[in-house]
């Protein structure tokens, strides 16, 4: 398998973005003696792989044994490449979902899959800021409501 393009990033990485693409497969000739990829360029004029690799060899001025194969290849679209009909498109839920497309993608927190651990002792520490602020504000209130009776 020949990957074309490659992919960057990984969840781990704090730089790294969800991007949707499409993963594309595919069968291409190859040159078996220079071990390169050639082109099918002038393949659907003339349906003769033989001719159609030496076009297109020519055409880009590269050399050519004039010996070739088939290669497996994979190489990745961005979603804006071959988008699927809206009545096929996927929903939040597809992904934010405790069971959505992403959950076993190791070192990824999707927001609405349930909370980390991390994530719990964080929301905790700020609903205990949150009621230390409002106790307080509440004492402040009441005293000075206290101080504010002079006969």
């Amino acid at each position: 398998m020949v990957e074309i393009n490659k992919v960057q990033g990984a969840p781990e990485d704090p730089d790294s973005r969800i991007w949707p693409f499409k993963r594309m497969e595919g069968r291409q000739a190859y040159d078996t003696v220079l071990n390169r990829p050639t082109t099918d360029t002038a393949f659907w004029t003339n349906f003769d792989w033989a001719k159609s690799i030496q076009a297109a060899m020519d055409y880009v001025g590269a050399d050519y044994s004039g010996q070739f194969d088939f290669v497996d290849t994979h190489m990745y679209w961005p979603i804006t490449h071959m988008v699927a009909p809206a009545a096929d498109a996927l929903d939040c839920q597809s992904c934010h979902a405790r069971d959505g497309r992403l959950a076993d993608v190791a070192g990824l927190y999707m927001p609405g899959t349930g909370t980390p651990l991390g994530g719990r002792i964080g929301l905790a520490l700020l609903l205990a800021a949150l009621a230390g602020v409002g106790i307080h504000g509440a004492v402040r209130l009441i005293r000075r409501e206290g101080g504010n009776h002079h006969g």
